[in-house]
């Protein structure tokens, strides 16, 4: 259950709305407090850059305070440890959801630092779990970092998706779907079915999260750099039949986007296209093994000019 309203947060999406005219000439000041009459609501909310600085120094508060908790209780083996970062995940999310329904922060920083500070604790307290050893041995073992890795990614996709259904923060569902489709990458090693899986579940999100405009950008863009493997040089290692459909596919990806942005008047998957048409242009030669040239700068930036102006 969403913990904020959608009356509340359209009211709030309105009033951004009325500041931006603003800001772009289109509204004078003066008219401002006539169209936010009917715009009123209970939710505390900050400028963006208090709320950057408010979301790290929570965030340094919460690492600080489990650090000296640890060091002061002579925390030495792992489980405890664990239960430790576990305990404190709960504190966070508990206190993040006082903030709200309490203070009714929105957006203040610290609620946001709260809730992605129990998500990293509760990775942190699996990944303390799953070794013989403290967090940052696991990360090193070679033995064990894909496993770790894997888990690591697979809570932050969970974690960012319940943050993003409970409060509502946008860059928790970017981070899932991020998180979720890079887990085939550290427990898959064939390359073309690493590549597949995530290009499968990228294009799953897409169809899913159809209808917001920045989730869907997301995973098109996503689908795009996994598909592309000249954006991962390790990936080119055979060129057979996938390597040929990747080189189609990242032609058909920005014309397919663009297609879908015009009909829907979706100006973000409008533009993340437009940068997929210069990255295929960009890796074109790279895909086809022909030598780049010294002039190959030029050219391309002769075409974006003419694009540019073109459009």
């Amino acid at each position: 259950m969403r913990r904020y309203s959608r009356e509340a947060e359209e009211t709030v999406q309105a009033q951004d709305l009325i500041w931006e005219w603003m800001r772009s000439g289109l509204l004078e000041k003066e008219q401002i407090p006539r169209l936010s009459e009917d715009l009123q609501t209970d939710l505390r909310r900050t400028n963006n850059f208090l709320r950057l600085v408010l979301f790290l120094f929570t965030a340094i508060i919460i690492g600080a305070s489990v650090l000296l908790l640890i060091d002061i209780l002579h925390i030495t083996e792992d489980r405890a440890r664990a239960m430790a970062c576990v305990g404190a995940a709960a504190l966070c999310f508990g206190l993040a959801e006082c903030l709200v329904a309490k203070f009714r922060a929105y957006r203040f920083g610290v609620e946001e630092a709260l809730g992605v500070g129990a998500v990293v604790l509760v990775i942190a307290a699996v990944a303390q779990m799953m070794s013989n050893a403290n967090i940052d041995s696991v990360l090193m073992s070679n033995a064990n970092i894909d496993s770790v890795l894997a888990m690591a990614l697979a809570l932050g996709a969970i974690g960012g998706l319940l943050l993003y259904l409970r409060f509502g923060f946008v860059y928790a569902g970017v981070i899932a779907i991020a998180c979720a489709a890079m887990i085939p990458f550290p427990l898959v090693h064939p390359v073309v079915v690493r590549h597949l899986l995530a290009a499968a579940i990228l294009l799953v999100s897409f169809v899913v999260v159809r209808g917001n405009d920045l989730f869907q950008a997301t995973a098109w863009v996503g689908l795009y750099v996994v598909l592309n493997l000249h954006i991962f040089p390790d990936a080119v290692n055979d060129r057979g039949w996938f390597y040929w459909t990747t080189y189609v596919m990242i032609w058909l990806l920005p014309i397919l986007g663009l297609r879908l942005s015009l009909r829907s008047r979706d100006r973000l998957l409008m533009d993340v296209s437009g940068a997929m048409v210069i990255a295929t242009l960009a890796t074109n030669k790279l895909y086809l093994g022909l030598q780049p040239q010294t002039w190959d700068p030029i050219l391309f930036g002769l075409f974006l000019m003419i694009a540019a102006v073109w459009i």
